[in-house]
This record gives C-alpha cells, sequence and structure tokens, in this order.
C-alpha cells in the first residue's frame, strides 16, 4: 500500500529548480510552470528535458521543438526567425507514448540498445534512444514529408491483419530511411 504524506510534505527534487530552469534545452520551451501539488501527487516521475551548459561563445541550440500533440500548421523554419531567449525555461516531459511490442522485439530493443551502450561506454535507456530518434524524426520532416508525397497515399490495414501491418509499417520504414539519408546533417 502506497505510504500517505502529509500535504504540506515539499516533494523530494534531487536537483535545484532555479538550476533546471537556467539549463537551455534542445527541444525550445513553452513557459514551463513550477510543480504544484497537482502535479506532484500523480504517482508518475516527472523528468526534465536538459542538455549540457553552454559556453559564452558558443550559440544555443535551436529552439524550434513542438508538442507531439500539436495540431496545428507545422512550424516554419525560416531562416528569419526571431533568436530563442538564452533565459527560456526547460519544458517539463509529462507525456508518455507508448506503443505495443512482441517480446522477441523487447529483447531485440534492449539487445541493440545494452550493446550500443557497450560501444559508447555509458549508461543508455531506451528511453535516451527514443528521444534521440524523435530529434531526428523532427529534424527531417521536411524530406519525410518529400518521400510521403513521392510514395503516395497508403492504406492503414487493420490491427488484426499482421501480415498487411508489417508489409504497411515497412513501407513506412522505408521512407524514413530514405528521408533521414537526404536529411541537412545534424548541428
Amino acid at each position: 500500500m502506497a505510504k500517505k504524506h502529509a500535504p504540506d510534505r515539499k516533494p523530494y527534487s534531487p536537483v535545484d529548480a532555479a538550476l533546471m530552469r537556467s539549463l537551455p534545452t534542445i527541444f525550445g520551451a513553452t513557459g514551463a510552470e513550477e510543480p504544484t501539488q497537482t502535479n506532484v501527487d500523480t504517482g508518475h516521475a516527472e523528468v526534465m528535458a536538459i542538455a549540457p551548459p553552454f559556453s559564452e561563445r558558443q550559440e544555443p541550440p535551436p529552439a524550434h521543438g513542438v508538442s507531439l500533440a500539436a495540431t496545428g500548421p507545422a512550424p516554419s523554419f525560416a531562416a528569419d526567425a526571431p533568436a530563442p531567449s538564452k533565459a527560456s525555461r526547460p519544458e517539463r516531459l509529462t507525456k508518455y507514448l507508448k506503443f505495443q511490442v512482441s517480446q522477441t522485439e523487447q529483447m531485440d530493443i534492449v539487445r541493440i540498445v545494452h550493446h550500443f551502450a557497450g560501444e559508447l561506454g555509458t549508461s543508455l535507456d531506451w528511453s535516451h534512444v527514443a528521444r534521440a530518434l524523435m530529434l531526428l524524426f523532427r529534424h527531417a520532416e521536411p524530406e519525410i514529408l518529400k518521400y510521403a508525397r513521392r510514395h503516395g497515399p497508403l492504406t492503414r490495414p487493420p490491427n488484426y491483419n499482421a501480415v498487411a501491418l508489417a508489409e504497411f509499417e515497412y513501407a513506412i520504414a522505408h521512407i524514413l530511411l530514405r528521408a533521414l539519408q537526404d536529411a541537412e546533417p545534424l548541428h
């Protein structure tokens, strides 16, 4: 059974909130809020996107992050866009993106991430790899859309048709691979 805490108890935070607000983020910011009692007691750990601090002579990373839940038009990447402020706050990571995999697929993912971590000589989780893939996905958006237009319309099969679904996902993977190959280098 979960342990109840006093309502006025301050939640444990190993990192000072002021420090987190002062760090730049690679995913842009939309004015993160201070934690409140309502989002602290949800039972889920809240994680913030942080990037390593930059020196005065380096430019901060571009902040053209967009919420994955955004339904509006795609953001413009024009060169005349205003520069992001250095005092922007990192956006809280509060949404989950989930998908189901088979046990074999899960074991393959864990194995690949483990070997990747070994080659890097560091600790690495699937979440780190998934966020890096998300960064690449957003970076290559123009090329992804270009190849999607070339490929033509795809019809999504029903979830119960495993063979047709695998073919559909293979076509998407092919489009993504070509788009990532043609994308501008990541800075």
